[in-house]
Order: C-alpha cells, then structure tokens, then sequence
C-alpha cells in the first residue's frame, strides 16, 4: 500500500508540474493566437484539481508547499551557456 501511495502522490505532483508549465509556455508563446487564454485557463484549472487530489494524499500544507515550490522552479529563469 505504502508504494502505490508513493507512485499516486509522485503521479499527482508530476501532473501539477506538467500543466503548470504548459500554462507558463502558453502565457509567453505569441504563436498560438486567440486560443492562448484558453490553454492558460485550462492547464490551471488542472492544477487546482491535481492540488486537490494532492491535499487528500498529504494534507493541505505539504500540498501548497510543493506547489509553491513548483510554481517558483517553474518562474525561475533558465540558464544558458550561451
């Protein structure tokens, strides 16, 4: 039980970081027109839900510390070696 509690939680938090840097790239991608507020919208809308099925598996504090924690990876500019 402990180890499908580990993959489902790992599953979640990798959902969370997936649609939050979808929504991130959608935000600064002028390509992709007028359907842009839609895919932000979207990506965060999963995010909330993934929260939600996060705090049912660790409580609501471990929670929104991961998803500070991803939401500052994410915002944190890249390095380039050039």
């Amino acid at each position: 039980m402990q180890n499908a509690n580990c993959s489902e939680i790992a599953r979640v938090k990798a959902d969370i970081e997936l649609h939050y840097r979808a929504a991130q790239y959608a935000q600064y991608a002028t390509s992709i027109g007028t359907s842009q507020h839609k895919i932000i919208s979207r990506n965060l809308t999963r995010v909330g839900e993934r929260q939600e099925e996060l705090v049912g598996l660790v409580g609501e504090e471990d929670a929104t510390v991961f998803l500070i924690d991803t939401m500052n990876e994410v915002m944190r500019p890249q390095k380039r070696d050039c």
